[in-house]
């Protein structure tokens, strides 16, 4: 039994702080979750991690939350998807209910506006890092990324067109290129 409860007490260790760091959203910590899980704890492996990132992308909701909840239950069952998902939650609430009460007190000071802009390239920093972190998961070939940086290109110079299309259709080239192959 403390195996079990030291077990749960190291997936809350792992994923409050992260919870904390999710700076521009979860897939900021992505790169830092797989070096936690995979490489770390070993909780996952690598094609195991990426499996469950993409089941966490597609499911409703935020995803890294999802992927921690997910892990929680790879490694501990529904205890370990409960505290898992709650250690991933918890913290980042109530440090953002605190800051959205700060930020509407002070929104007109310069200080306030300031940090505001230097958090915008840390932000797209963590988000590329989790990027990097899972093309090196992947044996990636010169199709896959060539999809992949069409299929962001695409998303960032045609914001209208729906995510899921520009899924849809990556997933069917890379069907394609594999049936050619």
């Amino acid at each position: 039994m403390p195996d079990r409860f030291a077990l749960l007490t190291d997936l809350a260790a792992v994923f409050a702080p992260l919870s904390l760091t999710a700076f521009g959203g979860g897939m900021a910590v992505i790169s830092e979750i797989r070096n936690q899980t995979v490489d770390m704890h070993a909780w996952v492996t690598p094609a195991q991690f990426l499996a469950l990132f993409a089941i966490a992308r597609g499911a409703p909701g935020p995803g890294s939350m999802m992927l921690a909840t997910m892990i929680g239950w790879q490694v501990m069952g529904p205890w370990g998807a409960v505290v898992a998902t709650l250690a991933m939650f918890l913290p980042s609430t109530a440090f953002s209910i605190g800051v959205a009460v700060a930020w509407k007190r002070y929104r007109d000071r310069l200080f306030v506006r300031r940090l505001e802009r230097a958090l915008l390239p840390i932000g797209a920093g963590l988000l590329l890092a989790g990027l990097v972190s899972l093309i090196r998961l992947t044996s990636v070939s010169w199709v896959l990324l060539a999809i992949a940086l069409v299929s962001s290109a695409v998303c960032i110079l045609r914001p209208s067109i729906h995510p899921m299309g520009v899924i849809g259709a990556g997933a069917l080239i890379n069907l394609a290129a594999m049936l050619l192959a």
